[in-house]
């Protein structure tokens, strides 16, 4: 995960070359802040056209994977691993807003469960394959018994309207995230809500829910990437 607090993995034998880079944000991992030392949050600045020089980090993965992608015959698939910090409203949000001296925007609630989200130049009207996929990638999450984030009474997830349960379509470039940048066929950028720390007292919920620990959002993410991997070798007949 680039954000440096999802450390498990996923092993099993695939007919394609696997990528992997664990923990980008090595300031998030050591000390749990969203931004980087020069306060740059990575989640946004995957342009490859125009690189945020004060984010290192997604300078330095968009160099790695580009590299790796002239070695490749195609790049299929990319998952970028995320989870959602309880305090993205309550902490992170408004420190941003003031560090930007800019007027504090709306609020959305966030969902508890696990959604994706995948980009599309149409996101009013997907791509059929971009629904496939996320069809396929939400079905494994769901196998593991992890909760699939509900939509709010607007049809919404965090302020933008779902595709289906859990399928968040958005155009990638435009929003700047990890993938997009990218020429994978398959992307998907994952959300675990809420994170599970590993030790209290950074969580801010009244109370533990059982259906959120930090196992289950780890096996999550690995049903997650199972489900699309397996996917991509069915309908790529790899």
């Amino acid at each position: 995960g680039f954000g440096g607090d999802w450390v498990s993995g996923v092993c099993f034998p695939v007919p394609f070359t696997l990528l992997l880079l664990p923990a980008q944000a090595r300031g998030g991992l050591e000390r749990d802040p969203r931004g980087t030392p020069p306060g740059a949050p990575p989640n946004r600045q995957y342009r490859r056209a125009s690189p945020n020089p004060l984010c290192e980090e997604a300078c330095a993965t968009m160099r790695c994977i580009e590299e790796h992608a002239k070695l490749s015959r195609a790049h299929i698939g990319h998952f970028d691993l995320h989870d959602t910090t309880d305090t993205d409203n309550s902490l992170f949000s408004p420190t941003k807003f003031a560090r930007d001296g800019v007027s504090a925007q709306p609020w959305h609630e966030i969902p508890l469960g696990f959604y994706g989200v995948y980009s599309s130049a149409t996101p009013s009207e997907p791509e059929p394959e971009v629904l496939a996929f996320a069809k396929a990638t939400i079905a494994g999450v769901a196998a593991t018994g992890y909760p699939i984030a509900p939509s709010d009474e607007h049809g919404n997830i965090i302020g933008e309207k779902a595709a289906a349960e859990g399928i968040l379509v958005i155009n990638g470039k435009e929003w700047g995230i990890n993938g997009a940048h990218t020429d994978a066929k398959y992307a998907i950028t994952t959300e675990c809500y809420p994170q599970m720390p590993q030790e209290p007292p950074y969580n801010e919920l009244a109370a533990p829910d059982p259906r959120f620990t930090l196992d289950k959002c780890n096996a999550a993410q690995v049903g997650c990437i199972e489900a699309g991997i397996e996917y991509i070798i069915k309908v790529e007949q790899l």
